[in-house]
């Protein structure tokens, strides 16, 4: 059961951003469930989409999966930070 609460910014072919919304278990601390929850939300599962959010401290990082499992977190870099930045709403 996902802990964590978050929301979708943005879901395409190609990735899924979130932003946690700091309420409960952080992204960071519910990872594994928090892939579990995006896989059964989209009608044909994660895929190979990567998963980005951003942190309760601002900070993008990827959330790795592997067949809807969570694997690891991997730091964006500098760049993958201002164009996650610049998708996320200013209210969020």
């Amino acid at each position: 059961m996902c802990k964590a609460k978050f929301e979708v910014v943005s879901d395409n072919d190609t990735f899924v951003l979130i932003v946690d919304l700091d309420q409960g278990k952080t992204i960071t601390n519910d990872a594994h469930a928090v892939i579990e929850k995006l896989s059964s939300m989209t009608k044909h599962g994660l895929g190979n989409r990567k998963v980005y959010y951003r942190d309760t401290c601002g900070r993008f990082d990827e959330l790795e999966h592997s067949d809807s499992r969570f694997t690891r977190i991997l730091p964006c870099k500098e760049s993958q930070q201002q164009f996650l930045r610049e998708l996320t709403p200013p209210h969020l």
